[in-house]
């Protein structure tokens, strides 16, 4: 039994050809890793929400920090509810592209409420506060961004509304000390991209590693199959020979017996 050669090519062809040859699987399956790892990300954005909302809670503008904490809420009870929504649906409605466009739309919206609360929310003469802030943001943000690194796209929906609108108007308040903490931006945003960038290589390479290992044992299975329906086929017809050699000798058996008989039975015409 040999592999068929289509299964050969792929197992051999390189990484770019077995990427396309697997790329609605993998899309699919990279939507639905997404859906499973963006639980823990949201409670921790929520978290980390109310712990800022708390610290920066000031009787003077009230009214903002009510509807930024109002906002976050609300989101966070969507992204949960859109996670049980994919939990529940049919895997044939799971492979539909709306399901990542929703989540990609999402993150896009979580990383514009945390960017909002860094600008809008953060005190300019309080360095403690900032520090406070900045560091639960970035918690949630570094956090967010492992989940999302499944897919590039899904990371940069995330990362960039999360803190290139906090990091452009650190740059551009001229106060030297937020101008530092647009450098540390900077800095956080390029290691939270270098480390998206690696786990999603891996993440790449265990899901094509794992469509080829399918794929080889559903080739294996109906190899299997085959080679079991031509032993039954040939177990079958080594039976008919059998019975049409067995039906044979008794054919030539019942000529001999007649032969024999006739040959007694006949008399020389001299001896009549």
């Amino acid at each position: 039994m040999t592999l068929s050669t289509d299964l050969l090519g792929h197992s051999t062809a390189p990484a770019q050809v077995l990427r396309k040859h697997y790329a609605t699987e993998m899309a699919v399956e990279r939507t639905r890793l997404l859906y499973q790892g963006s639980l823990l990300p949201t409670l921790l954005m929520l978290v980390n929400g109310l712990v800022c909302a708390w610290l920066l809670w000031d009787p003077k503008q009230y009214l903002l920090d009510s509807i930024w904490l109002v906002w976050l809420l609300a989101l966070v009870a969507m992204r949960v509810i859109q996670v049980a929504a994919f939990d529940s649906a049919m895997p044939s409605r799971q492979a539909q592209p709306v399901w990542r466009r929703m989540f990609m739309l999402g993150s896009a919206v979580s990383g514009l409420t945390l960017a909002t609360a860094a600008i809008a929310l953060a005190p300019v003469d309080s360095f403690m506060q900032q520090a406070w802030v900045f560091g639960l943001i970035g918690a949630a943000t570094l956090s967010a961004s492992v989940a999302y690194a499944v897919s590039l796209p899904a990371f940069l929906s995330f990362a960039v509304p999360c803190l290139v609108p906090a990091i452009i108007y650190l740059f551009w308040s001229g106060h030297p000390q937020q101008r530092g903490w647009g450098v540390l931006g900077l800095i956080l945003l390029a290691s939270l991209s270098l480390v998206a960038w690696q786990v999603n290589r891996l993440i790449q390479r265990g899901l094509l590693r794992r469509f080829q290992n399918q794929a080889l044992i559903e080739h294996l299975q109906q190899a299997q199959q085959r080679s079991e329906q031509l032993n039954r086929e040939l177990v079958r017809e080594v039976e008919q020979r059998r019975q049409v050699e067995q039906e044979l000798r008794e054919a030539q058996v019942a000529c001999r017996t007649a032969w024999r008989s006739a040959a007694r039975s006949w008399t020389p015409p001299a001896w009549r």
